[in-house]
């Protein structure tokens, strides 16, 4: 008995010792790991705090949630619907992507209901909502866990995934872990379109304006197979229609001459740049069918009592050839000094000192 508490009493400090060093070791254990996902946390949400200026931004931010989660591809999907994927074999993005990109399912899956998680593993029970009743082929989806991302409101607006990831990682809560920071991206890029369009719409008529027009102007030739028409309009009379019936109607006209000007090239190649100045533009369009656009337009804004003065002027360009911004602005140049034309022919008309022109438009064209 004695020699048993003599030996109780030599074991007890190093037994104690050796639980006090595995608590230490636990501790620096734990103590790595937080570390390391405060790293994690920390360089996906500086990777995303930019990425709706810089949209590469966003794979090199799914590139790290799929390191982290040792996952095979990370994806992130939204409603726009837009979709992002980083994946480490290159030979099995394509593949990869066509299967996981379905906004549609990801709506349908977690827009009206309370589920926190997307799982699928066919090791185990599959969730048969993503497999499908038919269960089509998805060899190469070995596994997959996806979180819903969701506004300040609480509105779903896209899923953060991670394809074929590490079974002992712990990846839906990494996932949810950086799921307020593409909540955050999603909430910017909504921002960031909303004050560009703002900054590149005309407020009153909705038609794109002078700083979108000078962005755009000299793309042009590189969009068509081989000519560019300019079409210059000026609202006639609006001055003395502000004077006599004001702004209100002023405003009016001029978004009837947007209407039917919108109506007659489209919103993408439509533009007020000044006052009562529009332009439009018409790409390998054929000269009757442009003849009967222009026409058209006068006719719709005459239906008010009111009248505008068109320039057209043609150009042709080498298929797709971008040129110099100058070509471009001497075809703008030639269909302003045209509208000019017209509208002193529809003024000295209105005076009875000449005819008007007929159809209130002149064509002008020109080669390169």
């Amino acid at each position: 008995m004695r020699n048993t508490v003599s030996l109780l009493k030599r074991i007890f400090p190093v037994m104690a010792l050796l639980l006090l060093f595995q608590g230490h070791d636990r501790q620096l254990r734990e103590n790595r790991e937080r570390l390391k996902t405060v790293s994690y946390l920390y360089d996906v949400e500086k990777l995303l705090f930019v990425a709706h200026q810089k949209e590469e931004n966003i794979t090199l931010a799914l590139r790290r949630v799929a390191l982290t989660t040792r996952a095979q591809a990370a994806f992130f999907c939204t409603l726009d619907p837009s979709f992002y994927l980083w994946c480490r074999n290159e030979h099995l993005s394509r593949e990869l992507g066509a299967l996981l990109n379905k906004p549609a399912f990801y709506r349908a899956y977690f827009e009206n209901s309370k589920r926190p998680l997307l799982s699928y593993h066919p090791a185990e029970r599959p969730d048969s909502a993503f497999a499908g009743k038919k269960r089509p082929s998805l060899t190469p989806l070995r596994g997959l866990t996806a979180v819903p991302i969701r506004d300040t409101s609480g509105r779903f607006v896209g899923v953060l995934g991670a394809a074929n990831p590490n079974r002992h990682v712990r990846t839906s809560e990494l996932l949810e872990n950086v799921a307020p920071s593409f909540a955050m991206l999603c909430h910017n890029i909504r921002s960031h379109h909303l004050i560009r369009k703002l900054g590149e719409t005309d407020a009153l008529t909705g038609l794109k304006n002078r700083n979108c027009f000078e962005k755009e102007l000299a793309a042009y030739p590189s969009r068509c197979r081989g000519t560019v028409t300019c079409l210059y309009m000026d609202v006639n009379g609006l001055h003395e229609l502000n004077n006599t019936q004001g702004h209100a109607a002023g405003d009016r006209l001029l978004q009837l001459a947007a209407r039917a000007l919108q109506k007659g090239f489209g919103a993408q190649n439509s533009y007020r740049i000044g006052g009562d100045e529009f332009v439009a533009f018409a790409l390998d369009m054929p000269e009757e069918a442009l003849s009967e656009r222009t026409r058209q337009i006068l006719r719709d804004i005459e239906q008010s009592r009111c009248f505008a003065a068109v320039g057209v002027c043609t150009r042709h360009f080498p298929c797709a050839s971008p040129g110099p911004r100058s070509v471009m602005e001497e075809l703008l140049k030639a269909a302003e000094q045209d509208m000019y034309r017209e509208k002193a022919a529809f003024y000295a008309a209105r005076e009875g000192r000449a005819p008007r022109r007929n159809g209130g438009a002149s064509y002008s064209e020109t080669a390169l």
